[in-house]
């Protein structure tokens, strides 16, 4: 007798609803070219460590929480070189199913933070490159020293000298021809 084939398990992707029922806790290394618009606006992007729970708030939503970093080349400013940048994107927010549910949550609390998911599916890789580019530095000089950085200094310090100025109309001032002073004109009325 052959036995009944045996069913496999599906290793289908996560789904958000059910992370957060079990509390699940995501600890995973994502390697840089699985992020493609990272590496399409960084030079050097080293692998992103994340770490992310997932728990039903106390209004029954899902809610992810945990942080996500890397070191990545950002160009600079102001003389256009890589610049090594380490970015840490904290991560606090619920998932919201639609922009009308986001809306909705909006209204309701205005501090809430908010992603809105395109399915019920997780894309983990996804969710971290959105918070690492939503935390990108906007001025990469500001946080990282630029060895190009311009001095802010151009040689010693002079002392400050009394200009020897040229006025061609003092001597008027003392034949008595030029302005007058607001009295002199009450007296001549």
């Amino acid at each position: 007798m052959i036995a009944a084939a045996m069913t496999t398990r599906n290793n289908s992707v996560p789904q958000y609803a059910d992370l957060a029922k079990s509390e699940a806790v995501i600890d995973r290394q994502v390697p840089a070219q699985n992020c493609q618009r990272l590496v399409d606006c960084a030079i050097n992007l080293q692998d992103i460590r994340a770490r992310l729970s997932f728990a039903v708030d106390d209004r029954g939503r899902v809610a992810v929480a945990g942080k996500a970093e890397t070191v990545l080349g950002l160009a600079c400013q102001r003389c256009t070189e890589p610049v090594q940048v380490e970015v840490k994107a904290q991560i606090e927010a619920v998932l919201a199913n639609s922009e009308d549910q986001a809306k909705l949550w909006r209204e309701q609390d205005q501090a809430l933070e908010i992603i809105v998911v395109s399915g019920p599916q997780l894309d983990v890789v996804e969710l971290i490159e959105d918070e690492i580019l939503l935390h990108l530095p906007a001025k990469v000089c500001m946080v990282a020293e630029c060895v190009n950085y311009p001095k802010m200094s151009f040689g010693p310090l002079v002392e400050e000298v009394e200009p020897d100025t040229h006025r061609p109309f003092a001597a008027l001032s003392q034949m008595g021809i030029g302005a007058r002073s607001p009295e002199s004109e009450d007296d001549n009325q």
